[in-house]
């Protein structure tokens, strides 16, 4: 689905585009507490989030989360005029500690819309993983989206457990109306003027952006003297990293259907690459029928820490020096990064 065909013409775009090119707003990932947004800010917007259902977990056996006894969930659909189907649906989780938090996202066009994350069965498997091997005092450091939802789910401890609201991404159509959604988005999110980790979140990016001793120095700073620290990183957050940074870590992503062949699916993939000049990528399933790749636009991006962490260099996840990968499935990568004095021992 592509929003070209009630918005100008002219505003069109490739589906993956270099971060670069596409056009973000920073405003509320939350969702909403309210049915739609229309009552509140009338024809300012291009869409608006339809409250759909909402009860305890027990009545949403799809998402697979029965054992979360505690939460409660909220599901919405975003609906815009001119177009029969939703544009995309989520479900939102809330329990006595966090309100809002986003579980799953179903984008039906073909840009990003808002948002970049891992799916649901994803994001289950990986929080049984810590739930059975991470000490229950360990610190987690990720992108805040994750983080949260795995404060949710497994109560972490985490320095990233409220909503920072960045990035939004929109669709290149929606460029003229994006003061209007940023401020929609801040009012009625109520993202606070003043976060309480938004400074160390910024500091976690300076990370993610440096080289691998220096991230490694900045994620011990984080985690306190002498403390091991664990780190989750799943592949779209390189693509959300170059939202806010595309000045310093140049990424774009593209999907490709997937034929059932996987030579050929490759081919296909190498063969588009290479007619675009790009020569580093990463890839990732994306359901049963798309290969989604995420590919750096230039070579100064390969020596970041985050090109290292995920697979995107030559020299794989296995090769850094000091993390050590303790998880890996699908799209998330788990690392333990011991405190400085005690070498890298388990």
């Amino acid at each position: 689905m592509t929003l070209l065909e009630t918005l100008p013409a002219d505003t069109g775009s490739p589906k993956a585009l270099p971060i670069a090119s596409i056009m973000l707003a920073v405003g509320g990932l939350l969702l909403l507490g309210w049915v739609t947004w229309s009552a509140l800010w009338p024809g300012s917007l291009p869409y608006r989030y339809q409250l759909i259902k909402e009860g305890p977990v027990t009545e949403f056996p799809d998402l697979g989360l029965a054992d979360q006894s505690a939460l409660s969930i909220r599901k919405y659909e975003i609906l815009a005029d001119g177009h029969d189907q939703p544009l995309a649906s989520l479900h939102v989780g809330r329990n006595k500690q966090l309100d809002g938090v986003l579980l799953d996202w179903q984008n039906q066009l073909t840009e990003p819309l808002f948002t970049l994350t891992a799916s649901l069965p994803e994001l289950s498997a990986l929080t049984e993983a810590i739930t059975t091997h991470l000490p229950k005092d360990s610190l987690l450091l990720g992108w805040w989206d994750t983080t949260r939802r795995l404060k949710l789910l497994t109560d972490i401890e985490t320095p990233f457990d409220e909503n920072l609201a960045q990035p939004v991404l929109l669709p290149t159509a929606w460029s003229d109306h994006r003061e209007a959604i940023e401020t929609a988005e801040q009012r009625f999110w109520q993202v606070p003027d003043q976060s309480t980790s938004a400074a160390a979140f910024r500091r976690f990016q300076e990370a993610l952006l440096a080289d691998e001793a220096t991230a490694i120095e900045i994620f011990r700073e984080m985690a306190g003297e002498g403390k091991a620290v664990y780190l989750v990183l799943h592949l779209s957050d390189a693509y959300k990293l170059g939202a806010l940074h595309p000045e310093r870590f140049g990424i774009g992503y593209r999907d490709f259907p997937n034929t059932g062949n996987l030579h050929t699916t490759i081919g296909n993939i190498k063969n588009w690459l290479r007619e675009q000049g790009y020569k580093t990528y990463t890839a990732e399933n994306h359901g049963a029928n798309i290969v989604r790749i995420y590919f750096l636009t230039n070579a100064a991006s390969e020596d970041t820490f985050i090109a290292r962490a995920l697979p995107f260099t030559k020299l794989q996840p296995l090769d850094l020096e000091t993390a050590r990968v303790v998880y890996q499935n699908l799209g998330y990568w788990l690392y333990k990064i011991p405190p400085a004095d005690k070498g890298s021992g388990p």
